[in-house]
């Protein structure tokens, strides 16, 4: 099933699309600053399912190791890894911390 992009977050009211109402029929029926909030709204929800694979990567390196987020992700190069997962900087601050 195709779900409309603006399915899993859709706008509140007035913004959102009326059941029934076509897409034409939408826009349409925004004012101009109505669009404008529309489009603030869901430049600010805009999510890809990337986010998730990129938020599973920087956990298991956080919890366990880079190379365990490599395997996981499947990648060969680490470097490949290393996009997705972020590196831990609190972690780097408590050694400092601690070292000086």
């Amino acid at each position: 099933m195709n779900l409309p992009r603006y399915a899993a977050f859709a706008p509140p009211e007035p913004l959102a699309k009326r059941k029934g109402e076509t897409r034409a029929e939408w826009k349409a029926r925004l004012s101009a600053d109505q669009r404008k909030a529309l489009r603030a709204w869901q430049k600010a929800h805009r999510f890809h399912p990337h986010q998730l694979r990129h938020t599973a990567a920087t956990r298991i390196r956080r919890q366990f190791t880079l190379d365990a987020a490599q395997v996981i992700l499947g990648h060969k190069q680490v470097s490949a890894t290393q996009v997705y997962a972020e590196k831990n900087v609190e972690a780097a601050r408590r050694v400092m911390a601690e070292v000086g």
